[in-house]
């Protein structure tokens, strides 16, 4: 079966929130702790400033990431992207590629994400290997993307792009044509 990519809000809508009826499926955890952070740097200069375990427990964030932050410690998102092989740029390229091909009713398989991937590497000079788990961490990564199923009508489609199937059925077509024109 052919995975593919759709972009989370071309999926569903979230009818949870009563104030909010697009508020995001999920809220990045790294967003929330930042929030959390910046509220704290905000209010700590005040009168009255509000502890951290207020803070962390208002914005469901674990005290102890609030008190190392606090302390100089910086996310593991960011001190893991020097070990990444795509920079963020490349990686934001990708997930637009994907995004733009799901809005155009094609998204791409795992071996076209993993193509585009080498592709970048490679206009970039890196001939490394992507990791085995490189699609799962790419889709954690960006939570905008989301890997489905896709049933055998929507295989169909996607294989009907193949540049070889395309043009027998061009030709197929242009036969077809020539023979019922002889026939009139």
């Amino acid at each position: 079966m052919v995975r593919n990519y759709i972009p989370k809000a071309l999926r569903r809508v979230d009818f949870d929130d009563p104030n909010d009826h697009f508020a995001p499926l999920e809220q990045d955890k790294d967003t929330r702790k930042q929030q959390a952070y910046d509220y704290w740097l905000s209010t700590k200069d005040q009168e009255d400033p509000s502890s951290l375990h207020k803070v962390a427990e208002s914005h469901k964030v674990a005290y102890s990431t609030l008190r190392d932050r606090k302390n100089g410690v910086i996310l593991k998102k960011e001190a893991n992207q020097a070990m990444q092989k795509l920079t963020p740029v490349e990686e934001d390229i990708i997930a637009l590629w994907v995004t733009t091909l799901a809005t155009w009713g094609s998204p791409p398989t795992h071996l076209q994400l993993v193509k585009m991937a080498y592709e970048l590497l490679q206009k970039r000079g890196v001939y490394e290997k992507l990791g085995e788990q490189w699609i799962a961490r790419f889709l954690a990564r960006h939570l905008e993307l989301k890997s489905k199923f896709v049933n055998p009508i929507e295989k169909e489609r996607i294989l009907a792009t193949d540049p070889a199937i395309l043009l027998s059925g061009l030709l197929y077509d242009s036969t077809t044509v020539r023979y019922y024109d002889k026939a009139r």
